[in-house]
């Protein structure tokens, strides 16, 4: 898997700003949820099980060992457009053995290392059933993560890329990427056989196509895209933020497109469908990405917050504005506006957050969703937004 371009949150800053408080809840084991016809789940945006989390959009899936009744039920899985595939971590697990993929010929286990913008999750690969409202996804890779302390039997050329992700920071028990391109190729970069703590690349034998997988592309119906709906954030705020993901694209009468919507191409061929931003005469590869806690960008215009100079400090609101457009320079440029104001202390839902990217990239983060309906069309997909990767969107009334 490529080393994607930004952490999917501000792990280190979320973690030194927000409060932690006390409260946790522990997921159990669960029977498999009987199949209904609902394509929508609950979105939560907010803080988390453990009160951590800033911006961040939790998920409930259910996984179980395949074609079983043994599951378990986890709340709190971040939900995130900016990556691909379900991971878990390793301390939410209740003894729920999911069975290993292993490579053709030795038998041993594959683990991948995860890579992000400032460290690395390493994990085991598995086979489960995953459930998510009355959706069903048979038998597809998803990851246990290693979130222990001890990171011992990790190998060097995975730790090497830096500090340990813990999801946990972000108020989460795992992630779920749901990003358009559905599936990333496998890496003998980042894919392992691992015996007695001893890992090697792995380039043969991997029994699968992709061990980076989005479960939505993998559902019998409902599979060709997904759209996010969020009410609006006018201030900052300790209280959730209650949403809704509702599978497919026009397959059924709760999931059509409006013809009002704003849609532009991702680039089939970019690992996450990015599409092109211009900002203060800069272009640059971007996307909606839930999985980002902030609205992420470089303007040297607006100040920022001594003495790091990460966060965005202007002494009044300020709007911040880009121009988003195909990749391919289709269609017609959608402009984006965002307000950003000085942050007067940290609470679970913050709108107007902004950091300051390095020149020449940036991302729209969580807030961007907020008073808003998303339309993600996967890849191989053709809808009135055009053929996918598409990304699209309303502004709530």
């Amino acid at each position: 898997m490529q080393k994607l371009l930004q952490l999917l949150m501000a792990l280190t800053t979320a973690l030194n700003l927000s409060s932690c408080n006390s409260g946790t809840s522990s997921s159990s084991p669960t029977p498999a949820p009987t199949p209904t016809a609902s394509n929508v789940t609950t979105v939560k945006a907010g803080s988390g099980y453990n009160g951590r989390g800033i911006n961040v959009p939790y998920i409930t899936v259910t996984v179980c060992i395949p074609n079983t009744t043994t599951c378990q039920k986890l709340d709190y899985i971040l939900m995130d457009t900016g990556s691909v595939g379900l991971k878990i971590d390793a301390s939410q697990m209740n003894n729920l053995n999911l069975p290993a993929i292993t490579q053709n010929g030795t038998g041993l286990p594959i683990s991948v290392c995860n890579l992000y913008g400032s460290g690395y999750a390493f994990a085991t690969a598995n086979y489960a059933d995953v459930y998510i409202a009355g959706e069903k996804a048979g038998n597809i890779p998803v990851q246990i993560i290693n979130d222990s302390a001890d990171q011992s039997g990790v190998p060097a050329s995975c730790s090497n890329e830096g500090q340990q992700v813990i999801f946990s920071d972000t108020g989460a028990r795992g992630i779920i990427g749901i990003n358009p391109i559905v599936n990333i190729a496998n890496d003998s970069n980042t894919d392992y056989v691992c015996n007695n703590g001893n890992c090697t690349p792995i380039t043969e034998g991997i029994p699968v196509q992709y061990l980076n997988v989005n479960p939505v592309g993998y559902f019998a119906n409902d599979n060709n895209g997904e759209i996010i709906s969020l009410p609006a954030a006018t201030a900052n705020g300790n209280t959730n933020l209650i949403g809704t993901l509702t599978f497919g694209l026009n397959t059924e009468s709760n999931n059509a497109i409006p013809g009002s919507v704003n849609s532009i191409l991702g680039d089939p061929n970019n690992f996450i469908g990015k599409f092109t931003v211009t900002a203060q005469g800069v272009t640059y590869d971007s996307m909606f990405d839930s999985g980002t806690n902030h609205w992420l960008f470089y303007d040297t215009a607006i100040p920022t917050c001594q003495p790091d100079n990460l966060v965005y400090c202007p002494a009044a609101a300020t709007q911040w504005q880009s121009i988003a457009s195909s990749y391919n320079g289709s269609g017609t440029p959608i402009a984006i506006s965002a307000d950003i104001a000085s942050p007067t202390g940290y609470s679970s839902i913050m709108p107007f957050w902004g950091i300051q990217s390095s020149l020449g990239s940036g991302l729209y983060g969580l807030p961007f969703y907020y008073g808003k309906t998303v339309y993600l069309g996967f890849i191989g997909s053709q809808t009135s937004m055009g053929a996918g990767p598409t990304w699209g969107f309303s502004n709530n009334n």
